[in-house]
């Protein structure tokens, strides 16, 4: 099947998120684009997927990620994106996507990034929005603040 010209946003919340914290995110993409549907994916513990709306067949449809596990951290939300993303590639074929994190969703789709960017079989990371990010402090449960920190190599994929 022919690769979609379409390039969905992802929009991943952090640690303690819910739907409600990238809402009005979701709802001023919409507005802007005139997207009039976007499309709610949210994974449990177990890695079962539920998929509420549509993606539309406008060039920048939106994906809404939610954790049913709120508690999750940078490894749990890279693990879950690793299943969603090529999932939805696969449905909807497309080849590249846009993200927008928030808080330890930031951190995480950077770390997926890092990991995924020169695979074939996994969709590319096109463009990223980071927001509240911890990156330069608590990544992990447990770390201490301020204790991590960014290096000169770090912007380099």
């Amino acid at each position: 099947m022919k690769p979609s010209k379409q390039i969905p946003t992802f929009y991943v919340h952090g640690f303690r998120g819910n739907d409600s914290s990238t809402q009005q995110m979701v709802d001023a993409a919409m507005s802007y684009s005139q997207n009039k549907t976007f499309l709610r994916v949210t994974i449990d513990l177990l890695g079962n997927i539920d998929y509420d709306g549509d993606l539309g067949d406008g060039p920048h449809p939106i994906v809404q990620v939610v954790f049913k596990d709120r508690f999750v951290g940078n490894i749990g939300i890279t693990r879950y994106l690793d299943m969603i993303l090529p999932a939805l590639a696969n449905t909807y074929h497309f080849t590249q996507f846009n993200a927008v994190g928030h808080s330890l969703g930031a951190t995480s789709l950077v770390l997926e990034a890092m990991k995924k960017h020169r695979s074939s079989h996994f969709p590319r990371l096109n463009k990223l929005v980071l927001l509240a990010g911890p990156f330069d402090g608590v990544v992990y449960l447990g770390d201490f603040p301020n204790v991590n920190q960014l290096t000169k190599k770090a912007d380099r994929f």
